[in-house]
């Protein structure tokens, strides 16, 4: 099976831990300042980076490429 197409392809060769520190440093920033704009548009908005993050994740999870 390919690889989901995401926005970060970069987030692909990120440890496993850098993915879930980019979810909760994004999750954070987007508590701390909900009216900012850079939260869901934008290239590599906060929003997309988590779903990239947890794609990627998921991806890995499912152990389709062992």
């Amino acid at each position: 099976m390919r690889k989901p197409h995401i926005e970060n392809i970069l987030f692909w060769n990120k440890l496993d831990r850098e993915l879930i520190n980019i979810i909760d440093d994004c999750r954070e920033a987007i508590k701390a300042i909900p009216n900012n704009p850079k939260n869901i548009y934008g290239a590599r908005n906060y929003s997309d980076q988590i779903n990239d993050a947890h794609t990627v994740l998921k991806f890995r999870s499912k152990d389709i490429n062992k």
